[in-house]
């Protein structure tokens, strides 16, 4: 929808969705196919304000937007992985300009007597840049997909 610009000196709102569970078609194992399992998520967004009166819902990053976009990317199929639903939810989020960070959290309900998954954090690259993606934007990894360029005399 559409969104007024932004202005950095605001600062940022933290938008969440918490204890979100839906069927979800995912996981590795031979058992895990053919069925769907609870998954529970957990959202939180870093968003630039664009006023600090907000009044009307163009002046707010509606958490159904992250609703939204979950039920969205579930309702495309079986997943194999925690890490790649998550990465999946993130990239979606971060696709709205006015996000700058996120963290999600997707727990699988159903393997044990508690709860088991992944939590990552993924951040917005520097401006005209695009979002993180891939190992360079993975909080704690090098990327090790670049080539390591070495000076001439150190190749001798």
């Amino acid at each position: 929808g559409y969104s007024p610009g932004t202005d950095p000196t605001l600062g940022t709102d933290k938008i969440f969705v918490r204890d979100f569970v839906l069927p979800v078609q995912m996981g590795a194992y031979s058992f895990e196919h053919g069925h769907t399992q609870k998954v529970r998520f957990d959202v939180t967004a870093d968003v630039l304000q664009v006023t600090d009166h907000p009044e009307d819902m163009r002046h707010v990053f509606s958490y159904d937007i992250i609703m939204d976009g979950i039920r969205t990317i579930v309702a495309r199929g079986h997943v194999q992985l925690s890490e790649a639903l998550a990465e999946q939810v993130a990239t979606y989020i971060l696709e709205n300009p006015r996000v700058v960070r996120v963290t999600v959290r997707v727990e699988k309900l159903e393997l044990g007597p508690g709860g088991v998954g992944v939590e990552i954090e993924r951040k917005r690259q520097a401006a005209g840049r695009g979002v993180a993606s891939g190992p360079a934007g993975r909080k704690g990894q090098i990327a090790a997909s670049q080539p390591r360029q070495e000076r001439p005399e150190a190749i001798r």
